[in-house]
């Protein structure tokens, strides 16, 4: 499901095509692929509570909390796609909200700078959060490399 939203966000066609769309997508795809393995079931169903939730007045813990602690891949996928979605547009707001919680924070804060990265791309990011980042040039060229690969 991450990969298909990422690449999804990263690569959208439409501009009408919004983030909620992108991660209903994934939920639909992955619902066809793997009918078959329940497994994957439980993915689906705190994807589809993720993206209730983001629509609530709740506070972004309150939320989190109905998610799990992201202690488990299905998990850390639904407190990131609930970050991204809740604070779609303020790339300082998402990771606050998802490694502000009692659980796997690096892994959902991590998550959910994919999604939006991917989404919004480096130039989005505030200038602050670049600034003293490690080992930025390697990151940066890698990215620029993982990019080129993709257009071929």
């Amino acid at each position: 499901m991450l990969t298909h939203i990422v690449a999804r966000a990263a690569y959208r066609e439409d501009d009408a095509l919004t983030l909620e769309d992108v991660v209903r997508e994934s939920v639909e795809m992955t619902e066809r692929m793997f009918s078959d393995m329940p497994e994957y079931g439980r993915a689906v169903v705190l994807t589809n509570r993720a993206i209730a939730l983001a629509k609530n007045d709740l506070s972004d813990l309150e939320n989190i909390r109905q998610l799990g602690e992201g202690w488990v891949g299905e998990e850390a996928l639904a407190i990131a796609v609930y970050c991204s979605l809740r604070h779609a547009d303020d790339l300082s707001a998402a990771p606050a909200a998802a490694v502000n919680h009692d659980g796997d924070s690096d892994s959902t804060g991590a998550v959910t700078g994919n999604i939006l990265g991917a989404l919004h791309g480096y130039e989005a990011i505030e200038e602050k959060w670049k600034q003293d980042l490690e080992l930025k040039e390697v990151l940066l060229g890698t990215a620029d490399a993982l990019a080129q690969i993709s257009e071929v």
